[in-house]
């Protein structure tokens, strides 16, 4: 667990360096909305990181062993490119910023392929609920590091110091890969060919397939399109400013997350992993309704440190289940191309369809579209209902 939320840590740091950071940025120079929802498509790379996945599982670096090394490498190309943006900051063209955000991006996807598949590796079945929690933990921690603490430092600094200190800590990440043992490679696969393709029939020829894909690409839809305006709508609609979300946020999220670790604990080994998910994805999509309340009444103190608890609470309970569920569906020898298909085909919806946020603003108002995300957790439930119960027992055959 200590292995698994050091690297979580590291693989939620740059999440908001692209996103709410950069769009709460974007908000205190006065960007319109509309600029700034645009800027939901330059996290695509963690919707198509599955097209070069196949690298990490196919080559290997001659030192600490095909996943140890990658995460080294990446984690120092990320953290260069993270320092680039810094540099440019929001006084370039705004084309000059999507391909910067976009290559922090591209490289953090890959960062996380490479843990993704490190850990469904790494972690027996039994180990493996404990396993989604840390790294859950850490990814959660670090996102209300930098989108909480970072955005106090960015108040009394600059917004490009704070991505200075997020280059500082990536290094967290390789600490905790050294905590673990390098999986025993699998036997070379004859060609490269066949490392994609040999990925892609597996997962095709598995039963219960429709539903599966259907509970993927619903589960994260909602929240995905929340996370990306969350800290638009908190500066210049809700009015909060920088200093009260930098204590507000961290406050509110650790303890949402160090509450949802005690309930996932006692409830998720009752519940069993079906009905968690459940559980656990309506609790997610229920706390959206406290975001729609601050934009229906204002934004008190009282009531936003609620909203923030819930959400985070929810959150944590919602992606601990979740990522359980698809460190279950990959196969050894195609970990790292398989896991990265089906964990960017949850975020495709929020980032393709990141567009739509403004006219769906405009339509309903912010309540109302809140409202909306927290229905959209629906299809996923259902779907899930009609996935077989062998898709929940942990990983799946390897393939002959």
């Amino acid at each position: 667990m200590a292995a698994a939320l050091l690297l979580g840590f590291a693989s939620g740091l740059p999440l908001y360096l692209t996103g709410m950071v950069l769009v709460t940025w974007m908000a205190d120079e006065g960007v319109s909305l509309e600029t700034a929802a645009a800027f939901a498509s330059v996290g695509l790379p963690y919707t198509f990181k599955w097209a070069w996945a196949p690298v990490f599982d196919r080559f290997a670096w001659p030192w600490l062993g095909r996943r140890r090394g990658w995460i080294v490498v990446l984690e120092i190309a990320l953290a260069a490119a993270i320092l680039a943006l810094a540099a440019t900051g929001l006084a370039a063209d705004a084309e000059t910023i999507a391909v910067l955000a976009v290559g922090v991006a591209a490289l953090s996807a890959s960062h996380d392929v490479v843990v993704d598949a490190f850990l469904a590796e790494s972690l027996a079945p039994h180990e493996r609920a404990a396993g989604a929690a840390g790294y859950v933990f850490g990814y959660r921690a670090a996102m209300l590091v930098v989108g909480g603490a970072g955005f106090v430092l960015a108040h009394h600094t600059s917004w490009p110091v704070l991505y200075g200190v997020v280059a500082a800590l990536l290094p967290l990440g390789v600490a905790g890969a050294l905590l673990l043992p390098e999986p025993p490679p699998p036997p070379e696969p004859p060609s490269f060919y066949s490392t994609i393709v040999g990925s892609i029939v597996d997962l095709l020829t598995r039963p219960g397939l429709v539903a599966v894909v259907l509970a993927i690409a619903t589960f994260r839809f909602g929240e995905h399109l929340v996370l990306h305006v969350q800290g638009y709508f908190l500066r210049q609609v809700a009015q909060v400013d920088a200093q009260t979300m930098g204590w507000v946020l961290p406050l509110a999220g650790f303890t949402g997350l160090a509450v949802g670790g005690l309930v996932l604990s006692t409830a998720a080994p009752r519940l069993g992993p079906r009905a968690s998910l459940y559980v656990f994805g309506a609790t997610a999509a229920a706390a959206n309704l406290g975001w729609a309340l601050l934009a229906w009444v204002g934004a008190p103190l009282p009531l936003f440190l609620a909203a923030a608890f819930v959400d985070s609470f929810g959150t944590a309970l919602a992606s601990s289940a979740f990522v359980a569920f698809l460190m279950g569906q990959t196969s050894p020898g195609h970990t790292a191309t398989q896991y990265a298909l089906l964990n960017a085909l949850s975020s495709v919806g929020g980032r393709v369809f990141g567009f739509t946020i403004a006219p769906l603003v405009a339509e309903l108002g912010w309540a109302g579209f809140f409202a909306a995300t927290a229905a959209m957790i629906v299809p996923a439930l259902a779907a899930f209902a009609l996935v077989p119960r062998a898709r929940f027992a942990g990983h799946a055959s390897s393939p002959s």
